[in-house]
């Protein structure tokens, strides 16, 4: 059995939620109702479970790679983060209330899902290039160097 890391398996429920809700997204330009519905049930249903597990993922790290004294500050953020962004799918009702309108609500969560995505995959490749920066140089005395760019960096 192969086995991901908590970094790959955050990146493959992003990828997998946001192509689900691509099934749902293109619901709305089939013409025929019932196909429609079914895209529609069917992608937000099945991209539950790539929320959940992502979920998971980011619960896991937050408290791996939190240090335990600003875990309980960062933690508040973030539930303070998830408060803002409910409370502006609660304008968004409030902005559009025609049901005729439903396709402006699930343009804006389809978009956040995908900048989520954009957001956790910059996020991967900046922390894995700042623990295993890429080698600029052959000879270990460039890298103490003052004109280096490594020791600038530090």
């Amino acid at each position: 059995v192969k086995r991901y890391s908590l970094t790959q398996t955050g990146l493959w429920s992003i990828v997998y939620e946001f192509v689900c809700l691509s099934i749902c997204f293109a619901s709305f330009f089939v013409n025929d109702y019932t196909t429609a519905m079914v895209l529609l049930v069917t992608g937000v249903c099945a991209s539950r479970i790539g929320l959940w597990i992502f979920d998971i993922c980011i619960t896991q790290m937050m408290q791996e790679l939190i240090p335990p004294e600003i875990r309980g500050v960062v933690g508040g953020t973030q539930q303070s983060l998830n408060a803002l962004f409910q409370f502006s799918s609660f304008a968004l009702g409030l902005i559009f209330p025609d049901p005729a309108d439903f396709y402006i609500y699930a343009a804006a969560g389809y978009l956040a899902v995908g900048l989520a995505m954009i957001l956790y995959f910059v996020g991967v490749h900046w922390r894995a290039h700042e623990l295993f920066p890429p080698v600029v140089a052959s000879s270990p005395s460039t890298y103490f160097s003052s004109s280096s760019t490594l020791s600038q960096k530090v």
